[in-house]
């Protein structure tokens, strides 16, 4: 069996960079805190597109972060933002577990658009093709 891309959905963050890092040093409860509001706006992003539940059998999840300010990135740091936004996929239905058998997921640093911050989880389907 060989796995190829299936149907894609793209949601808008309403954040211009991701609200945790690898590298931040939040009280706890601050930090906690954002990780509710990450997975509650992408919980009901899901919803307001209509995403499918409980119909996947694979994913790929990806954190696309375009920063408005040109400097060095490390490509790791917005997963402490990634990991709350799967936790809401997961509560909204899109998937039933967020284990590595289920979801594969990684961070992607596009090229930087002045004055243009954006935020976006893009969803892929991995679809298991017949030989």
């Amino acid at each position: 069996m060989t796995e190829s891309a299936g149907r894609t959905w793209t949601l808008a963050l309403p954040y211009e960079r991701p609200p945790l890092s690898l590298n931040s040093r939040m009280h706890y409860r601050k930090e906690a805190q954002w990780k509710r509001q990450i997975k509650d706006d992408v919980q009901w992003l899901a919803r307001l597109h209509r995403l499918p539940k409980n119909d996947l059998r694979r994913v790929l999840i990806q954190l696309v972060w375009t920063p408005s300010v040109k400097r060095p990135r490390d490509t790791d740091n917005p997963t402490a933002t990634l990991k709350p936004a799967i936790d809401g996929l997961v509560a909204y239905g899109l998937v039933p577990d967020d284990n590595k058998d289920i979801v594969e997921s990684g961070c992607i640093i596009r090229e930087v658009v002045p004055h243009r911050g954006a935020l976006e989880l893009v969803i892929t389907e991995i679809v298991f093709d017949s030989p």
